[in-house]
């Protein structure tokens, strides 16, 4: 068995990971990146690579303001330390990766997710990768994880230039722009997020080994010496010097764990077909603590046929069948349930009376906007969305109460013509409305009244879990005594979690995973001037 030595072996090679990588690299140390699939980048890859950085480029909020923020939002879930940690650190992250990657961050104009809230704002605390140019990476560039289509704008742009709610449309009004970044081969999003922190790991000579799984790690219970690896059916050890940092996501892709841990029949995620649970399996027989293995990143998902990844099938998210006007969502008895537009909206599917869930909407949303991001309004029906003449008709097709349907509609319909939706909300709120239709007369409300009418099954998904090992505030692992397990790292997904089941931003996962991995980087080499 082959044998060699690093100061720090990271496992998995999303945001987070690399992030630790770079930041180790930075300051001196060898560094080794293990990643079990051929590709570097994981989830994050696939992500919009949005990030949530309150604090950063001058955004003027105190540092009491942004905890009282997400107190507010997770109703105190989170643990103080750690959430004041990630407050004060993650601008540092974010200006210490742009010194030494080429990442660049672009202010975007989103809103917290609850940004009524005490603390709340609605533009300033998010950041969105920059749309990199891939050929900077040489022969690396085909080392970043493809995505299931690829994207060259970033997640603001999406929306507001309309990418979101008719992509045909937005592709012939932004032709130029679009035209600049394909011809010189610029990626957006995730990738691009991916790509420019690869860039800075190369650069600062980190070793990355992909195809290489670790089916265990070295240690004594007390004490976390190495990894052993299995790579072409050759095993190795690896011993690391200062310790070994788990990036490796969660668990939503095992059924076995999903069942038993988050007790749901989830739809397919839209994540990659990567996290399997060596979150949970790698640490079998170490006497360590648990958090959070019964949460998750809830989203809500629809199906579309063929929408595969390395065979695999995808969830596809949900936007404008939850954001824009002309829809609502009902569950087997005909009844909306839950502000659709809310960034949470995926917890009322918990509910066992909502398990059964479809988005309703008309021929007037159907020749504005795209079905599932997939069918633009001028392509045909394909033959998987359900159509109707009439409310019943599509009320018997999808299993719904006719009668409660046609109620629910009809007092919908009413509301929708004041303006308001008094019974969920929709369209009160700054995050409802960024992701609305900015040219309807209400951004999230219209009516559903103009044959034919059409339905999508709505699923219950994740794009991530968020339990796992139970660490302090910079990443390290703790038994059950509270005491750490030296020399080992647990960080993003492959930890719990920062907040609760309610996220107040989209973006905090990524960003905490990438201020986990440098405060965790940090501390194994012993270096306390962050």
């Amino acid at each position: 068995m082959k044998k060699s030595t690093y100061d720090i072996v990271i496992v998995g090679s999303g945001a987070a990971g690399l992030t630790a990588a770079v930041t180790a690299a930075a300051r001196g140390a060898s560094v080794l990146v293990v990643e079990k699939s051929d590709y570097v980048g994981g989830t994050s890859a696939l992500s919009g690579g949005l990030l949530w950085a309150p604090g950063y480029k001058n955004e003027k909020s105190s540092s009491d303001e942004i905890v009282q923020y997400i107190q507010a939002a997770t109703k105190n879930e989170g643990s103080p330390e750690t959430v004041e940690l990630f407050v004060r650190e993650v601008a540092k992250t974010m200006r210490f990766l742009e010194r030494v990657t080429p990442l660049r961050l672009k202010k975007a104009y989103y809103p917290d997710s609850f940004a009524e809230l005490p603390g709340g704002v609605t533009k300033g605390r998010h950041f969105d990768t920059a749309p990199f140019r891939m050929g900077r990476l040489g022969k690396r560039r085909s080392l970043v994880r493809p995505d299931t289509d690829t994207q060259i704008v970033t997640v603001d742009e999406a929306v507001r230039l309309g990418f979101a709610s008719n992509t045909k449309r937005a592709i012939r009004q932004n032709l130029l722009r679009l035209a600049f970044r394909q011809l010189l081969g610029y990626r957006g999003m995730g990738g691009g997020l991916i790509a420019a922190l690869l860039k800075g790991c190369d650069d600062l000579g980190v070793t990355i080994k992909t195809n290489t799984e670790v089916d265990a790690l070295l240690h004594d219970k007390q004490h976390v010496a190495g990894v052993s690896v299995a790579s072409d059916g050759v095993k190795s050890e690896i011993r690391t010097v200062k310790g070994v940092i788990l990036a490796v996501g969660g668990f939503e892709w095992d059924k076995a764990k999903v069942a038993e841990n988050l007790q749901a029949d989830l739809a397919p995620p839209p994540s990659p077909p990567l996290a399997m649970g060596e979150n949970i399996d790698l640490l079998e027989g170490m006497d360590v603590s648990y958090e959070k293995l019964d949460d998750a990143w809830y989203w809500p998902v629809g199906y579309v046929p063929g929408t595969e990844y390395e065979g695999r099938q995808l969830g596809t998210l949900i936007l404008a069948e939850r954001c824009f006007p002309h829809s609502f969502w009902v569950n087997s008895d005909g009844q909306r349930f839950v502000n659709e537009a809310s960034h949470n909206c995926a917890l009322a599917l918990l509910e066992e009376e909502n398990n059964s869930c479809w988005a309703v909407f008309d021929s007037q949303f159907r020749e504005k906007y795209s079905v599932l991001s997939t069918v633009s309004p001028s392509a045909p029906d394909p033959d998987w969305l359900i159509r109707a003449d009439s409310l019943s008709s599509l009320a018997q097709a999808i299993g719904v109460d006719p009668g409660g349907l046609e109620k629910t509609t009809a007092r919908y319909n009413a509301n929708v013509k004041t303006g308001d939706d008094p019974d969920f909300g929709r369209g009160r709120y700054a995050y409802d409305r960024y992701y609305g239709d900015g040219q309807a007369p209400y951004p999230n409300l219209g009516t559903v009244e103009k044959a034919p009418f059409y339905a999508v099954k709505v699923g219950l998904s994740v794009v991530g879990t968020k339990g796992g090992a139970k660490t302090n505030a910079v990443g390290q692992v703790l038994r059950t005594n509270g005491i750490p397990v030296s020399g080992l790292f647990a960080i993003g997904n492959a930890s719990h979690a920062i907040p609760g089941p309610i996220s107040p931003a989209g973006g905090i996962t990524i960003s905490a995973g990438m201020n986990s991995g440098r405060l965790s980087a940090l501390t194994a080499l012993g270096i306390n001037d962050r």
